[in-house]
């Protein structure tokens, strides 16, 4: 199953919407009190290996965002991790194996990243941003 198929799959289980974006699949997940969280899926490999890849971007943290209790949150997710790019984007994503991963299983780890990341926009920014 490509990613594509994937993220159309996922979209259908949860009520979404997808859309693909050259070789990006993007999932509109609907959340609790009107807001939504978009979750994009891509493939990259690593050696002989395709992964798959599963991220949202929050925005950028700018200054006031002290980063190390972001990455301490870490330790409470299942599935999914925060990280800070270069760039200052906040990042949540989450790598899983493509070929061996189903849409069943595939499901959770999209819902977890979609729903901490709006809780972070929420509580950080205030604001429903992706």
């Amino acid at each position: 199953m490509t990613i594509f198929e994937m993220m159309h799959q996922v979209s259908l289980f949860v009520n979404g919407t997808y859309e693909r974006r050259g070789e990006i699949g993007v999932v509109d997940i609907p959340l609790p009190d009107g807001r939504h969280q978009v979750v994009m899926g891509k493939v990259d490999r690593y050696e002989d290996d395709a992964v798959g890849i599963l991220y949202t971007v929050i925005r950028r943290t700018g200054e006031t965002v002290d980063p190390l209790p972001l990455l301490r949150l870490n330790q409470f997710l299942r599935y999914s991790k925060v990280s800070l790019e270069e760039s200052g984007d906040l990042i949540v994503s989450a790598n899983f194996e493509i070929t061996h991963t189903s849409i069943a299983e595939c499901t959770p780890i999209v819902q977890e990243i979609a729903a901490f990341s709006d809780l972070l926009e929420d509580v950080l920014f205030e604001t429903d941003s992706t």
